[in-house]
């Protein structure tokens, strides 16, 4: 599967089931979004973007935990990656898909209100884990309810 499949396949279920949660990111879903929060696509940016909300919502509504933390028998999602990844393309991504990245921070700050990461993530490097949690906190503005859907009209994942 490429990122246009992956794209397409996470665009149909978000207007099948009007909303983005409790997906089989481990499955059907599963592809390494975080590879294109560089893309030279704004679309497969944004699009991206919204598939890492959507693995942060399902692990945050306790709906699932979609990300590998060390000892899973099935196919999960890299958190590592991801938060690397994220944090290391903000600066230009939030041009591109502000609404989205707003929502990721917020996302990322409740579980690490909620979790202990280290315990969570034992793989992941401490200093990762402490450089997401400064990053989150400075970076961290008030969502509002008309956000969701902003965010999933930057990607054109609209209903």
């Amino acid at each position: 599967m490429d990122i246009q499949e992956a794209l397409l396949r996470l665009k149909k279920l978000i207007i099948e089931e009007h909303g983005i949660i409790d997906f089989p990111w481990c499955s059907h879903l599963l592809y390494p979004y975080y590879n294109h929060f560089k893309d030279d696509s704004t679309l497969i940016v944004a699009g991206s973007l919204v598939a890492f909300w959507g693995l942060l919502l399902e692990w945050e509504d306790g709906s699932g935990m979609p990300f590998c933390a060390g000892s899973e028998d099935y196919d999960c999602h890299d958190f590592e990656r991801y938060v690397v990844e994220f944090m290391n393309c903000y600066e230009r991504n939030k041009q591109i898909a502000p609404t989205t990245c707003k929502i990721i921070i917020q996302a990322l700050n409740s579980l690490i209100e909620r979790v202990d990461l280290r315990l969570e993530f034992s793989i992941i490097n401490e200093d990762i884990i402490n450089r997401l949690k400064v990053f989150s906190h400075e970076k961290y503005t008030t969502v509002h309810q008309g956000d969701y859907i902003l965010s999933l009209e930057e990607a054109d994942f609209g209903f």
